[in-house]
C-alpha cells in the first residue's frame, strides 16, 4: 500500500477553495458577467458557490430548483465555518400555499420577511462574514413587500424603544394578528392595564436566529415606553428571560398575494449580488411546473421573467452537463462510485480506492459513526485507516475533485444520474421562450419540450477508465452513502411543550359541562359567580343537581370539583343532592378498583417469580449503535429507553408499556431493545398488526442496523408461499436473529429458536386467541408493547405500581402541528388541496374506507386533478399489487393514494403532506388522530381534511368527534383526544368493559384517585393518606374579575391555589400571576396567605383548623408538632388531648381577618422555637 501525508483538518474543503478552477471562476464572472460551468456533482455546486462567497467577499444567492435542496445547502455550508473561512448561510423559503389561501405557514412568512427586512437595511452587506443566500425558484417567483409597504408586515422593538401601546395595538390588528383574552397560539395578541402579550410566529430575536420556533413575549410598558421585554410560559402566564430586541412579523399573507405595493426579491438585492444558477434546466422545468398548477396567479411571477432577472446580472450557471460550445469552464468533479449494500463489499470498495487515490475523506455525522467506521476498516485490513481521512461532519452528498485532470483510479458504476443530454443555458431557455413571452417578461411561458427533458440513465462523464497514471486528487465519501443509510434530514427546531399541562385537561370547564362533587355527586356547571356575603366579595361555583337543586361551591374549594368524563351515551343522571345514592355508588367502585388492583398484583409478583432472561449491561457495540441516531431524542425517550433496558437487564421478565402520541418516537425505543436482545444471540420477534406496516419496519430496522452482523426479515402475505415457508425454516433453525410480521408469527406452525424480546404493536388490535399466545410468551421472554393511544397522566400515575409503563409525551424537535379543517365534499377544495401539495413536490393521501367504489372515487380525483398521478391501495389486493403500490408510493412515483384504512398504522412517508379522508363521520375520533399521525412527519406543514357527505346529514356523536378532531390538532393532541375520546366513547378500551362501567359511575378522575389509592394501601401495609388541612376561617380571598378577566384563567388560578402542596409551588404561582396581570389586589393577597397558613398547617400533619367565637381549634394527628409554634404567642394555648389544642388571643381584636392572618402567618410561617429542657 503507498503511503499517505499526514492530514490536514479539513483539507479537502481547503483544497477546493483555494483550488485555481475557483479562482477561475471569480475571474471570470467579474470580467464577463455570465460564467458556464459543466460538470457538477453531488455537493459540489453548493460547496463551489460557498467558495466563490468566500473567495470574492460578495453576497452570493444560490438559487435550487427543489424546495428541499434549500435545507441541504444551508447545512452543507456549515462547513465553510469549520475551516476557519465562515460564510453567513440564510434560507429564503417559498411559501407552501397557494394565492388566496389563508393558512398561511407562520414561520415560513416570518423567516421570507426577515430576509427581506435585511435586505432593505443592508443588513447582509454589513456582516463579517459574506451572506449566502439559498432560495428555491418557487421562492423567487413569490412577491415581496415594496420597501415602503414592509413596515405592514415587520416591526422591530428594542427595550427602552417609545412606541404608544394603541399605536403597536392598531399594527397588530392589520399585520393579521387576533386578540383574545389570553394569547394561546401564534398569532394571537392580549392586552391588560400595560401589558401587551404577543404570540409571535417565529422566534425572531437578537438571541434566536430567523429559523426560531413560535415566540411568545410580553411587552412590559411605562407610560409610552417599552420597559422590557420578555419571554413567556403560556400555561403559566409567567414572564420568563429577558429579551433585548425582537422583530415582530405579520401573520397574514394576504398583502403579498398581490400584484400593488410588491415587487420581487431580485429588484432589492444590491447589484454587487453574484447568483449561482444550479442546473438551469431544471430550474426552467420545476418553475414552469409550479406556475402552471396555480388557479390564480395573483402575486406571483412567471419563471421567465425570474430567469430574466437573474441573468441580467453577474451569474454562474452550474450544471451537471451543458453543450460543448456554452460551457466556459469544465469542473475538475466526477461522481461517486455506487457502493455495494453489503457493507463488508462496501469497505472493501472503500479501501481500494484508498490504496489508489491521492486522498480519501469520509465524512461520519457523529463521532461513534467514525468509531464505528474505523472498527469496521481495521477488522478488513489494519493498515487502511491510514489512507483515510475521516471526519465527523454532515455533507449530503459526496463527489470526485480531480483538478489536475487526474481520471479515476478504478473501475466504477456510477450512481443514476438526472441528465444525460447537455443543459441548455439560461439565456437558450429564454430564446426559445422569447416567442410566447410579452416585451416586459411579465406573461407565462413554456418550459423547454419534454422531449428534452433529461433521461433517468447516464454514465458518468468518467465512464469506466481504470488508468492510474493520475490520481484524482479528492474523493469525498459520506458515510450515509457508503452504508445506504439514507435518512429524511430535518430543519431542527425546538418545540415549547409541556406534557402535564396538554394532558391534564380536567378542568377545561365550559358552561353546561358534566361535573362530579367529591361529596355529593355528578352535577351540571352553569357557571362561575362572584357573589358578595357579609360586605366581601367571593367566586362560586354554581353546580345544578337533580330536581334543579343549586349547590354554590366556593372557588377555593375547587379541588372538590372534577370534570366529568365518563363516557355514557347521551347524558349522565344527575345525582340527588343530599340523597345516600351517591355514597352507596362511591363504595361499590372502592370495592371494584381493590379487586382490579389485587388481580393485577397477583400476575405482577407471578411474573417475578419466572426465571427470565437478564440481558448484560450496553456494550460498545449498544453505545455506538445508540449514538449513531440520526436525531436528537427526547427526553421522554431517553427515559423510557433507560427504564426498557434495565428491565432487560433484570432476572425477571419484562412487561413494559410504551405509550406515545403518533410520532412520538416510540420505534426507536424498540430498536434499541431489540439490538440489545440480538446482539446477546436472542432472537427477537416483532408483532405488527398490518402487512403494509411489517414491510416498512423491516425497511427501518434493516437501515438503523446496516453495518452490524444481525439478520432481519419479514414474513408477511407480501412475500410468496414458499419464500415464508424458506424463512420460517430458518427462523427455528435459529439464522434469523430478528423477525417482523403480522398474527401470522403467532400460529402453531411457527416455530422460534431461542426467543428472548417480543416487541407488540398496537396488542389491542390482535385478537382473543393471538393474546392467549402472547400470554405464553410473557411468562418467559421479555415483552414490550407499543400503543399509539396515549394513557392519560391520571390513569398513568394510577398504574404505574400495577405495570411497568413508560410515557412519550414530548414532542420531538421537528414535529409541526397539522392544519385540521372538516368541511364538505367540495371539488374546488379538494383540487386546491392536491395542487398545493404537488407544486411543493409532496404526495397526497385520500382515505375512503369502502373497498366497493374506491375505484370510482379515484376516477373522479382524476377528473378533479387530472395532472396528478394517482393509485389504489386496499387490503383485498393481492400482495404483489400492493407491495408493488406501496413501493411506488413510497418512490414518490405515485401523487395521491387512494387507500382504505390500511396505512393507519405506522407508515412513514415524510413527503406525504397532505390527507383528504371521505365520509370522515364514518371513523372514531382515535382512528382520525392515527389517520392524521400518517402526515406531518417533515419539515412541510401537513393538511388534513376531513370530508362530509354532500347527501345526508351527521350523527350529533359524529360532529362532537369532529369537532375534538379539528380542535385538538396540536402537537401531543393525542392525549387531549384521548380524554375525548372518554368522553364520547367511554372507557372501555383502557381497562376493559366491566372497569368502564364504574368510570361511568363515578367520572374518571375520581376512579383514578381510587385506583391509585387502593394500589398504594396494598403494595405498603402502613400507608397513610397525605394530609390536607381543611380551613374553616371568617376570611375569604378571591380572584376577583377586574385582576384576571377570562373566566377559564381565573378558575385555572383556584386551581393551581387549591393544588398547592409547598412554599415554593405557591411563590411560582404568585411570581406567574405578578408577572401576567400585575400585583395582586387585596383580595388575592389574602387568598395568597390563606394558602399559606394551609400549607404550614399540612405539613404539621393539621387536619382541620377552624375558628369557634373567640377560640382557633386546631385538629391534628399528633398536638406536640403544632403546639412549639405556639408556645409563645400572646394569649392561652391549651392542649384538650393528643389530637386537639385551642388557642385564645388575648382579646377580640386579634380575630380580625387582617390582624389573625398577620399572627398566623407570624407563628406558622418560622422555624419553631427551641425549648430548653430545664
Amino acid at each position: 500500500m503507498t503511503s499517505k501525508p499526514p492530514p490536514t483538518a479539513h483539507a479537502w474543503l481547503r483544497d477546493l477553495v483555494d483550488s485555481t478552477t475557483v479562482e477561475l471562476l471569480a475571474e471570470q464572472v467579474a470580467a464577463r458577467g455570465r460564467v458556464v460551468a459543466s460538470g457538477s456533482w453531488g455537493s459540489s455546486a453548493i460547496l463551489l458557490a460557498g467558495a466563490l462567497a468566500v473567495r470574492t467577499r460578495r453576497t452570493v444567492m444560490l438559487v435550487v430548483a427543489h424546495l428541499d435542496d434549500t435545507d441541504d445547502a444551508i447545512e452543507d455550508l456549515q462547513w465553510f465555518t469549520r475551516i476557519g473561512m465562515p460564510v453567513t448561510p440564510r434560507p429564503f423559503s417559498a411559501l407552501e400555499t397557494l394565492p388566496g389561501e389563508s393558512n398561511v405557514q407562520l414561520e415560513l412568512l416570518a423567516a421570507r420577511l426577515a430576509v427581506v427586512d435585511a435586505v432593505v437595511s443592508n443588513q447582509i452587506r454589513d456582516v463579517a462574514e459574506p451572506t449566502v443566500l439559498v432560495a428555491p425558484i418557487q421562492a423567487l417567483m413569490q412577491a415581496v413587500p415594496e420597501p415602503d409597504a414592509l413596515c405592514d408586515f415587520s416591526k422591530h422593538l428594542r427595550s427602552g424603544d417609545t412606541c404608544p401601546p394603541a399605536k403597536l395595538i392598531d399594527w397588530l390588528d392589520h399585520a393579521g394578528y387576533t386578540r383574545n383574552e389570553v394569547i394561546e397560539q401564534p398569532g394571537d395578541f392580549a392586552t391588560r392595564g400595560g401589558i401587551i402579550d404577543v404570540y409571535l410566529p417565529s422566534g425572531l430575536t437578537d438571541e434566536v436566529d430567523a429559523a426560531g420556533g413560535p415566540l411568545p413575549i410580553r411587552l412590559d410598558y411605562f407610560g409610552d415606553e417599552v420597559e422590557s421585554i420578555r419571554r413567556i410560559n403560556t400555561d403559566s402566564m409567567g414572564s420568563e428571560d429577558k429579551i433585548a430586541h425582537v422583530q415582530m412579523i405579520g401573520t397574514s399573507a394576504a398583502g403579498l398575494q398581490s400584484d400593488e405595493r410588491t415587487t420581487n426579491l431580485l429588484e432589492l438585492l444590491h447589484e454587487d449580488t453574484l447568483f449561482v444558477l444550479n442546473e438551469v434546466m431544471e430550474l426552467a422545468e420545476q418553475g414552469r411546473g409550479y406556475y402552471e398548477r396555480l388557479t390564480n396567479p395573483r402575486g406571483i411571477y412567471p419563471p421567465n421573467a425570474v430567469l430574466q432577472k437573474l441573468t441580467k446580472r453577474d451569474h454562474v450557471e452550474i450544471n451537471q452537463y451543458s453543450t460543448g460550445d456554452d460551457a466556459d469552464i469544465e469542473l475538475p468533479v466526477h461522481s461517486l462510485m455506487l457502493f455495494d449494500t453489503n457493507p463488508a463489499l462496501a469497505i472493501d470498495a472503500l479501501i481500494e480506492l484508498a490504496d489508489d487515490a491521492a486522498r480519501v475523506t469520509v465524512l461520519c455525522q457523529k463521532k461513534d459513526e467514525r468509531d464505528r467506521l474505523i472498527e469496521l476498516i481495521r477488522e478488513h485490513d489494519e493498515d487502511a485507516v491510514d489512507l483515510l481521512d475521516i471526519e465527523v461532519g454532515y455533507l449530503h452528498r459526496g463527489f470526485l475533485w480531480a483538478e489536475d485532470g487526474g481520471q479515476m483510479p478504478i473501475d466504477t458504476t456510477p450512481s443514476p444520474v438526472n441528465a444525460t443530454e447537455s443543459s441548455p443555458s439560461a439565456d437558450e431557455l429564454q430564446a426559445k421562450e422569447a416567442d410566447t413571452s410579452d416585451d416586459d417578461g411579465l406573461e407565462s411561458n413554456d418550459a423547454p419540450d419534454s422531449e428534452d427533458a433529461p433521461s433517468d440513465q447516464a454514465e458518468s462523464q468518467i465512464g469506466n477508465h481504470k488508468s492510474k497514471t493520475s490520481p484524482v486528487l479528492q474523493i469525498v465519501v459520506t458515510h450515509h452513502e457508503l452504508f445506504h443509510r439514507y435518512h429524511t434530514r430535518r430543519r431542527i427546531r425546538r418545540v415549547s411543550f409541556d406534557a402535564e399541562s396538554v394532558a391534564d385537561v380536567f378542568f377545561d370547564l365550559d358552561v353546561g359541562d358534566y361535573v362530579v362533587h367529591i361529596d355529593h355527586g355528578i352535577a351540571r356547571f352553569t357557571g362561575l359567580r362572584t357573589m358578595r356575603t357579609k360586605e366581601r366579595s367571593e367566586d362560586f361555583l354554581t353546580l345544578e343537581f337533580a330536581n334543579n337543586a343549586l349547590l354554590h361551591v366556593p372557588a377555593t374549594d375547587i379541588d372538590l370539583v372534577q370534570k366529568y368524563i365518563g363516557g355514557f351515551h347521551g347524558t349522565p343522571p344527575l345525582s340527588l343532592l343530599g340523597g345516600k345514592r351517591w355514597t352507596k355508588t362511591k363504595r361499590q367502585v372502592e370495592d371494584a378498583v381493590k379487586d382490579l388492583a389485587a388481580g393485577m398484583l397477583r400476575i405482577q409478583a407471578a411474573r417475578a417469580a419466572m426465571p427470565g432472561v437478564g440481558f448484560p449491561t450496553d456494550t460498545k457495540w449498544q453505545r455506538e449503535f445508540e449514538a449513531e441516531f440520526p436525531y436528537n431524542e427526547t427526553e421522554d425517550q431517553i427515559a423510557a429507553i433507560a427504564e426498557t433496558k434495565r428491565g432487560m437487564i433484570d432476572e425477571r421478565p419484562m412487561d413494559r408499556l410504551i405509550c406515545g402520541d403518533v410520532g412520538f418516537g416510540k420505534t426507536e425505543v424498540a430498536i434499541r431493545a431489540a439490538f440489545k436482545a440480538a446482539e446477546f444471540g436472542k432472537q427477537v420477534v416483532v408483532l405488527v398488526p398490518t402487512t403494509v406496516l411489517a414491510e416498512q419496519h423491516e425497511r427501518t430496522f434493516k437501515d438503523r442496523m446496516a453495518g452490524y452482523p444481525f439478520r432481519i426479515e419479514s414474513i408477511s402475505r407480501f412475500k410468496s408461499t414458499g419464500r415464508q415457508k424458506e424463512l420460517l425454516d430458518e427462523l427455528g433453525e435459529g439464522k434469523i436473529d430478528i423477525v417482523i410480521g403480522t398474527h401470522r408469527l403467532l400460529s402453531k406452525d411457527v416455530k422460534f429458536s431461542d426467543v428472548g424480546l417480543i416487541v407488540i404493536d398496537e396488542e389491542q388490535r390482535f385478537g382473543v386467541e393471538h393474546k392467549q399466545r402472547l400470554l405464553q410468551f410473557r411468562m418467559t421472554a421479555d415483552v414490550l408493547t407499543l400503543t399509539a393511544t396515549p394513557i392519560p397522566r391520571t390513569l398513568h400515575m394510577s398504574l404505574m405500581g400495577l405495570r411497568d409503563i413508560s410515557s412519550l409525551t414530548t414532542a420531538p424537535l421537528d414535529r409541526r402541528a397539522i392544519v385540521t379543517e372538516v368541511i364538505s365534499y367540495d371539488e374546488k377544495r379538494i383540487r386546491n388541496a392536491i395542487s398545493r401539495e404537488l407544486s411543493r413536490e409532496g404526495q397526497v393521501f385520500f382515505v375512503h374506507n369502502r373497498v366497493h367504489n374506491i375505484k370510482d372515487v379515484a376516477d373522479e380525483l382524476q377528473r378533479i386533478a387530472p395532472e396528478a398521478r394517482i393509485a389504489i391501495g386496499h387490503g383485498q389486493m393481492t400482495p404483489q399489487q400492493l407491495e408493488q403500490v406501496m413501493l411506488d408510493f413510497i418512490r414518490a412515483e405515485i401523487d395521491v393514494l387512494v387507500c382504505t384504512t390500511i396505512i393507519e398504522s405506522g407508515i412513514d412517508i415524510p413527503s406525504a403532506n397532505t390527507m383528504l379522508i371521505n365520509n370522515a363521520d364514518h371513523f372514531g375520533l382515535a382512528d382520525l388522530h392515527q389517520l392524521r399521525g400518517r402526515i406531518g412527519r417533515y419539515k412541510h406543514r401537513a393538511y388534513c381534511y376531513l370530508l362530509l357527505p354532500k347527501d345526508r346529514p351527521i350523527t350529533e356523536m359524529s360532529r362532537r368527534r369532529l369537532n375534538a378532531i379539528e380542535q385538538y390538532s396540536m402537537l401531543g393532541a393525542g392525549f387531549k383526544i384521548a380524554m375525548r375520546d372518554l368522553e364520547i366513547r367511554g372507557a372501555g378500551n383502557l381497562l376493559g368493559a366491566e372497569q368502564s362501567g364504574h368510570i361511568a359511575a363515578v367520572g374518571y378522575e375520581m376512579y383514578c384517585n381510587m385506583l391509585e389509592d387502593a394500589t398504594n394501601r396494598m403494595r405498603e401495609s402502613g400507608y397513610v393518606d397525605p394530609v390536607r388541612t381543611h380551613l374553616d376561617l371568617p376570611i375569604k380571598g378571591h380572584v376577583p374579575h377586574t385582576y384576571v378577566s377570562s373566566q377559564t384563567r381565573r378558575m385555572e388560578a383556584y386551581k393551581r391555589f387549591a393544588r398547592c402542596d409547598t412554599q415554593e409551588q405557591l411563590n411560582q404561582l404568585v411570581d406567574d400571576l405578578t408577572q401576567a396581570y400585575g400585583k395582586p389586589p387585596a383580595s388575592t393577597q389574602m387568598l395568597i396567605s390563606l394558602a399559606e397558613i394551609r400549607i404550614a398547617l399540612s405539613q404539621l400533619e393539621v387536619t382541620s383548623f377552624r375558628l369557634e367565637k373567640k377560640d382557633l381549634i386546631f385538629r391534628m394527628s399528633a398536638a406536640q408538632k403544632l403546639e412549639p409554634y405556639l408556645s409563645d404567642a400572646p394569649g392561652r394555648l391549651s392542649v384538650v388531648d393528643a389530637k386537639t389544642l385551642y388557642y385564645r388571643p388575648p382579646d377580640e381584636s386579634y380575630l380580625e381577618p387582617q390582624a389573625l392572618l398577620a399572627i398566623l402567618r407570624l407563628m406558622l410561617l418560622r422555624k419553631p422555637p427551641t425549648v430548653v429542657s430545664t
